[in-house]
């Protein structure tokens, strides 16, 4: 019991847990341990009598069963005691001896580039703390260079995109539902190929997962199974683990705070870029010329200088996807620093709205609660989640920098919420007659019917749904739902129209085109809020473009990105992105609608489903190493093939 007594303060977040104080605590770890240690035996005996169609997974081990139950009933120590596992204090300085790293601090984001999300009044950015692969410094130039003139097949990319599905042919769910041009490829049985030695180094930025409460970027933390093993393949020239801070140390933007400053770090101080006349960071020879004087010329060339620096790519499992995905967006609607060349999401956590019980999808159960281990327990679930958004209001858990495959940010940008695989599906009329039967209608029903944008974002359209089928739409769903003896939604209009909603505290529903400011919409943006929040007194006067007053988190609900060809497109631009999810997991069903909604917005994306693979598997040792394998061979071509000749 004295072993462990917990003598860490209780976190403010858990003061209203009574299972989190001690001495309750330690009975509860104590007794969970002991009840689960009794029922590996019965476990063991029981899948060994029982046929193998009686198991989770027919192809599961009996290892694999029993570790996966056992870490479900741990997890759920996590959450009603609030036990962290492997966490560091992310600002201690690293005393202990490194065998594979080496420890960095990175100053903090510079002050020109604290625009948008990461410019908060409550967190502030500070210096972050690096754990480098390898140990010792290396060179980042290229081991051969290319000749001055650089084949147009490693310049130019493919002019359509698609969803490549790398997966066994007996997997679930049914892959016709992520797009039109979905395409299976079959991995062979060689090992993972390294990068060859002319090829231009790539160095990855990880961000590592746990919940945003749980693990550490140390190199004896689980999650660092992932660089140690892209280091080993030779994938990598080198990886920065970002110690950033979790919610327990502080709220959202911090960590997208913490991963920009080391991504900036990398990008100006490590590959050289420098800031153009017109204030934007470009890579040395990334600049265009001039146009040609002749016009039977092309008017600009990639330069060799460009087609040999090194290689930037964000890689995050978990909860390090879904910071990956918020840092990919932040650098993409400012427009300040260049995209980073390729995202690895590992199981990326896309929609941690889901843990708010106002939140439409958690009515909706994830699927594979039986073969997987996480678990779902909503009232820790939430208070983590109010945690991590912190000093924001709730809503800002919908905002596309934190949940970008919420249902109600894909129906806002147009995209389908309809999934055939297990855990059903939801759509704008299931989601509208949920809302009213729990009486939440007026914080959700902010998300409009899918509309056509206007000539002022551009003429993009947000949805191939017509606009009489979202009248329609909103007709039916106006007459779905009677709560208490009265109608859910009690009037329904064309769209675009204004819609009144008795004792449901709505005001008016949008279009889903212009951002509601104080009230009044703006053209060219989304809007997700019914009615923005009070605004958050920044009193950040020293930081450009900030006055005091103005409302920061209206930024996370209404994006406004600089290129206005982004504000009615959720992943445009994004880099090409490859995307492991397993078929057992219980994020299977966000991480497809991810990969469908980035592949419906022209992004270049490969989707590696692991064959009765759950959560995170590459990060557990005792997973089929040759499913693992199949992985790692996958990401080693993807990265020679998309990212260093960029022919996706």
């Amino acid at each position: 019991m004295a072993i462990l007594y917990d003598v860490t303060p209780v976190y403010d977040f858990q003061k209203d847990m009574p299972w989190a104080h001690e001495p309750l605590k330690t009975i509860y770890v104590v007794q969970r341990l002991f009840t689960t240690i009794l029922l590996v035996p019965i476990w063991v005996l029981y899948y060994l009598v029982m046929p193998r169609s009686y198991r989770p997974r027919p192809s599961w081990s009996i290892r694999m069963i029993v570790c996966v139950k056992f870490m479900k009933r741990l997890h759920k120590v996590t959450e009603v005691a609030g036990v962290t596992w492997g966490a560091r204090n992310p600002e201690s300085e690293e005393t202990g001896k490194l065998k594979e790293t080496r420890f960095e601090w990175v100053d903090s984001l510079p002050v020109e580039l604290q625009t948008g999300i990461v410019r908060d009044p409550v967190a502030q950015c500070k210096r972050v703390g690096c754990f480098v692969w390898p140990k010792g410094r290396i060179s980042l130039t290229a081991a051969n260079q290319r000749s001055s003139s650089p084949s147009s097949s490693s310049v130019q990319k493919s002019k359509s995109s698609r969803v490549q599905v790398d997966v066994n042919p007996s997997a679930s769910p049914d892959l016709s539902r992520l797009g039109p041009e979905t395409r299976s490829v079959r991995s062979e049985k060689s090992s993972a190929t390294p990068i060859s030695s002319g090829s231009p180094p790539v160095i990855g930025i990880f961000l590592h997962g746990g919940g945003y409460c749980h693990m550490s970027a140390h190199e004896s933390s689980g999650t660092s199974r992932i660089p140690r093993r892209l280091m080993q393949e030779k994938i990598f020239a080198q990886i920065y683990c970002v110690e950033y801070r979790l919610l327990q140390f502080a709220p959202v933007p911090a960590a997208i705070q913490d991963a920009a400053a080391v991504y900036a770090h990398v990008v100006l101080n490590v590959l050289g870029a420098s800031r153009d006349v017109d204030g934007v960071y470009r890579y040395p020879g990334s600049s265009p010329p001039p146009p040609s004087p002749d016009p039977t010329l092309p008017s600009n060339s990639t330069s060799l200088q460009e087609e040999t620096r090194p290689r930037v790519i964000l890689i995050g499992d978990s909860a390090g996807g879904n910071l990956v995905l918020g840092l990919a967006r932040w650098i993409r609607d400012e427009a300040v620093l260049p995209m980073p060349d390729g995202m690895l999401l590992l199981s990326p956590s896309c929609d941690p709205s889901h843990a708010f019980p106002i939140s439409p999808s958690s009515y909706i159960p994830r699927p594979h609660e039986r073969t997987d281990y996480l678990v779902d327990t909503p009232e820790p679930r939430a208070l983590l989640q109010k945690t991590f958004i912190g000093h924001h209001p709730v809503e800002t858990i919908h905002s596309p920098y934190i949940s970008p495959t919420s249902p109600r940010v894909l129906r806002a940008y147009g995209h389908s919420v309809e999934w055939d695989g297990e855990g059903g599906q939801y759509g704008p009329l299931q989601l509208q007659a949920m809302e009213a039967a729990e009486g939440y209608l007026g914080p959700m029903t902010g998300v409009p019917l899918p509309t056509t944008v206007g000539p002022n974002a551009g003429g993009t359209s947000l949805s191939h749904t017509g606009t009489e089928d979202c009248a329609h739409q909103s007709i039916e769903a106006a007459s779905a739902m009677t709560v208490d003896g009265r109608s859910g939604l009690t009037a329904a209009t064309s769209v675009g129209s204004p819609s009144t909603v008795s004792g449901s505290g709505i005001v008016s529903a949008t279009s889903g085109v212009g951002v509601q400011r104080d009230g009044v919409p703006e053209s060219g943006h989304l809007s997700l809020v019914m009615e923005a929040p009070e605004p958050v007194s920044s009193g950040m006067e020293g930081i450009p473009g900030t006055s005091s007053g103005e409302d920061v988190t209206q930024l996370y609900l209404n994006p406004a990105p600089v290129n206005p060809a982004h504000r009615s497109s959720l992943f445009r631009d994004f880099p090409p992105s490859f995307v492991v999810m397993g078929d057992a997991e219980r994020l299977e069903r966000e991480v497809g609608l991810l990969s469908r909604a980035m592949q419906t917005d022209g992004v270049d994306v490969k989707l590696h489903i692991v064959k009765d693979g759950v959560h995170d598997c590459l990060m557990l040792k005792w997973w089929d190493e040759k499913e693992r394998q199949k992985v790692w061979r996958g990401i080693a071509e993807w990265v020679q093939r998309c990212v260093i000749m960029r022919s996706c």
